[in-house]
Formats: structure tokens, sequence, C-alpha cells
């Protein structure tokens, strides 16, 4: 699993999330935009990827949404590309 600290403006921010899925999301976030692209087309690496840093119970559909959310918000993506990883 993810070893981070969650402060407590992260859980003011999540309020409605587990602790691992804050920490989930933390780490999502720090990655590099050219990281987070390439999981996006890259299905099952992120799978891979996540699984191992995350925990095997990790869902996959929710992992690709945070990427492609991050992705969408950092003005990578734009709509049609999101609604696209979203679908998949």
């Amino acid at each position: 699993m993810i070893d981070m600290d969650i402060t407590p403006a992260d859980r003011k921010k999540y309020p409605y999330h587990t602790e691992d899925s804050i920490k989930g999301i933390l780490y999502i976030q720090s990655l590099p935009s050219s990281v987070l692209a390439g999981y996006a087309h890259d299905y099952a690496n992120i799978r891979e990827q996540m699984s191992s840093i995350m925990g095997d119970d990790t869902n996959p559909n929710w992992t690709m949404s945070q990427v492609a959310t991050e992705l969408y918000e950092r003005n990578v993506i734009d709509e049609k590309v999101y609604d696209k990883l979203m679908e998949d």
C-alpha cells in the first residue's frame, strides 16, 4: 500500500473517501502528466502498476477514472478523450 500521511486538509477535501482512496488520489496527483498519459493509453499497464502500488483489491475502473480526471484538470486531455477514458 501507499505509505503517505493524510493531512486534515486532505480529509476535508475528500470527506466521503476512505483513507486508502485519499492516498490513491494523492498518489495519482503526484505523478507527472507524461506518466498519467501513458497509463491512459495502456489500460493493462495501469491495472498492473496500480495494483502493485495500491493493493490487489483496487478497482481498475476507479483508478482509470482518477487518472482521466487528473489529466482533464491539468488540461492534458479534452472532454472527448475524458469521456472515452471514462467509458472504457
